[in-house]
């Protein structure tokens, strides 16, 4: 199963790191600020999504997002 690389590796470490730290929080509340509302439907994830429940792949969708 192969996962297209994350167009900056920084964007990807700081979401991941950011989403994880913010204990059982949606995507939308942890995100606000860094990520566009319309970011969470270009990139195919579900905003109420907790993210624990994400793919690798779904994480580096929303990292390309942030830094698009």
């Amino acid at each position: 199963y192969l996962v297209k690389p994350a167009k900056n590796e920084k964007a990807l470490s700081r979401l991941v790191s950011h989403v994880f730290t913010q204990r059982r929080k949606t995507l939308r509340n942890s995100l606000k600020g860094m990520l566009a509302e319309d970011g969470f439907e270009k990139a195919g994830v579900d905003p109420m999504a907790r993210p624990e429940t994400l793919t690798l792949a779904q994480f580096v969708a929303l990292a390309d997002q942030m830094v698009a």
